[in-house]
């Protein structure tokens, strides 16, 4: 547990710094968040090379590469190893710091900052609960699946245009994210998903009455095909990166047990949130506004982590396909920070409060415990540590 003391510290006090710009105007609310995001960077840029598995699978040789590499040449050379996105930023961050560290800290910084400015740009939302559960289920991930974690960031920003309705912008971001990661092309499925789900009880709807029924029959019909068809979808994917190839033989043969805490926690929020009838309204915010979450999606949200924590369960068809889930448990996020938002009603916040406590509960478990994505303890010869 003392290995995990620099991660809890560190999201208590950025929490409580992004509680504190929610409180605040002009220059410090600024200087508060850059501090609230930039700590939990820098954690994550001291971080010796052996914490994250990722870290010395590609991190330290795409950051020594491009020390050595022009852009043309290591572009050329990574092309078939990382998506293009990825490699310009590894190039330029690397040239332009020098260093491991500086690297490291770009690249959770640029996560992080994405996950920030989807919250912020969603109304009625608290920053600092969205943050926390960001911190708490997916900061560790992100040490070791960094490529992938920054298109699950940019995707919950590219979420955001869903809500304006914004089809374009939606898909230009999403192909943005591709750029990083090729699997945020899954995500392209959201944008039917949430106009179908907003469409419930209204004429819009196209089954009529029955559209609620038929939205959750075909949402649980499409998860079950890819518990089915996941090795198709690996083989895909495959085709465009070979490092695919290697979860194709390979699955555990067990659930994830700590998975099923955040499947509890995200089964009690959907029937909280519904039970207080404040998940979901089809009326467009007023002009000028963002997107409210309380008003326009809370529902949706804890629907979408309810299916990425059964999809963490996809490890048992293909070994690493469970990484789909981090587009589902992203809404962790936004969800949590509805729940925790000022002038919320008495079961919601303490249903947010709840959460916390299992999301906390979660992270012993997989991170402390069952040493997920090797990020516990924490070295850092940096810090001393």
């Amino acid at each position: 547990m003392v290995g995990a003391l620099p991660y809890l510290l560190t999201f208590a006090v950025a929490a409580f710094l992004f509680w504190l710009s929610e409180r605040t105007r002009g220059p410090l609310r600024v200087i508060l968040v850059l501090a609230a995001l930039v700590l939990p960077a820098l954690l994550a840029g001291f971080r010796d090379k052996q914490v994250g598995t990722d870290v010395m699978v590609y991190g330290y040789n795409s950051y020594t590469g491009a020390l050595d590499s022009d852009l043309p040449g290591y572009l050329e050379g990574n092309a078939s190893y990382h998506p293009l996105g990825f490699n310009v930023f590894s190039w330029a961050m690397s040239r332009l710091g020098g260093t491991l560290w500086f690297y490291l800290t770009s690249i959770q910084l640029f996560t992080s900052s994405f996950v920030y400015l989807a919250l912020r740009k969603l109304r009625g939302v608290g920053l600092w609960a969205g943050m926390l559960a960001y911190y708490v289920l997916l900061f560790p991930i992100s040490l070791n699946t960094m490529k992938q974690m920054m298109a699950v960031a940019v995707v919950l920003w590219a979420f955001t245009f869903c809500l304006e309705r914004r089809l374009l912008p939606f898909l230009a971001a999403v192909v943005f994210a591709t750029l990083f990661h090729q699997t945020a092309v899954v995500f392209v499925a959201v944008y039917p998903c949430w106009r179908a789900f907003e469409s419930i009880g209204t004429r819009r709807a196209f089954f009529g009455r029955a559209q609620g029924f038929m939205f959750h029959v075909l949402l649980a019909a499409g998860l079950f095909l890819v518990f089915v068809l996941g090795d198709r979808l690996v083989q895909f994917f495959s085709a465009f990166k070979d490092s695919y190839q290697y979860v194709l033989n390979a699955s555990s043969d067990r659930l994830n047990y700590s998975g099923l805490i955040l499947l509890a926690s995200g089964l009690v929020l959907l029937a909280v949130v519904k039970a207080s009838g404040r998940g979901r309204s089809a009326d467009s915010p007023p002009d000028g506004e963002g997107p409210s979450l309380v008003d326009d999606g809370l529902e949706f949200y804890a629907l979408m982590f309810v299916v990425g924590c059964i999809a963490i369960q996809l490890n048992t068809v293909a070994t690493s396909l469970m990484r789909f889930s981090y587009y589902g448990l992203i809404f962790a996020s936004p969800l949590l920070g509805g729940l925790m938002a000022d002038g919320r009603g008495r079961s919601l916040r303490i249903a947010g409060w709840l959460t916390i406590v299992l999301f906390f509960a979660y992270f012993f478990v997989a991170y402390v415990l069952n040493g997920g994505n090797a990020i516990v303890p924490y070295t850092s010869t940096i810090l001393g540590l």
